[in-house]
């Protein structure tokens, strides 16, 4: 009988919680993602890969400042920056 009883309240606890996210569309004061978000993002995926491939293959400038900087100096300042982000 309990076990009966605490399986209902979970029903009516996650009817309710999902029951909010069905009306988000409908309130004013709850923001939506943009329409276009996932395909902006897309392109600023490819357009970040080929600058990536530009700089690599045919600027040659993505090791500039290796012999200026240890690994053992780059690994800390890179997860730093990670960590900042």
């Amino acid at each position: 009988m309990k076990l009966k009883i605490i399986v209902l309240n979970l029903e009516k606890k996650f009817r309710s919680y999902w029951d909010k996210f069905a009306e988000h569309e409908h309130r004013p004061d709850v923001a939506g993602e943009h329409r276009f978000g996932d395909l902006i993002q897309g392109v600023l995926l490819i357009l970040f890969i080929g600058a990536i491939v530009i700089d690599h293959y045919f600027l040659h400038t993505s090791a500039i400042f290796s012999p200026y900087f240890t690994i053992w100096a780059r690994i800390p300042i890179s997860i730093l920056i990670l960590w900042l982000a």
